[in-house]
């Protein structure tokens, strides 16, 4: 079964994007539900591998569980990336940042 997932091609500006989009509010549920589907997996896992670990006395378990631990750390960032308010939030702070910005600051002092 082939799944063909959706490419979103970055622009240059900000400007002229519509924040409001539906197609984009509806990418930005799905990446939330994915994250969501993500934790749990991530979460079982975890559970899974530590108790066998202390079960057996497995280091390469205890090791797996953490690494499951530090996958599900990876999926709460972007669940926090695509909160809906912080998604709304963001492009319209980069925005002003940038129109606020000084040619100097955009050179980094090499100017």
């Amino acid at each position: 079964m082939a799944v063909e997932l959706p490419v979103i091609w970055p622009t240059s500006s900000h400007q002229g994007r519509d924040d409001r989009d539906p197609e984009r509010q509806r990418l930005q549920a799905r990446a939330r539900l994915l994250a969501r589907g993500g934790l749990v997996w991530h979460g079982v896992e975890a559970a899974v591998a530590i108790a066998t670990s202390a079960v057996a006395g497995s280091i390469a378990l205890i090791a797996f569980g953490t690494d499951s631990l530090i996958e599900a750390l990876a999926g709460i960032i972007v669940l926090w990336r695509f909160n809906a308010a912080r998604a709304e939030e963001v492009p319209r702070r980069r925005r002003r940042r940038v129109s606020r910005s000084e040619p100097e600051d955009l050179a980094g002092g090499f100017g």
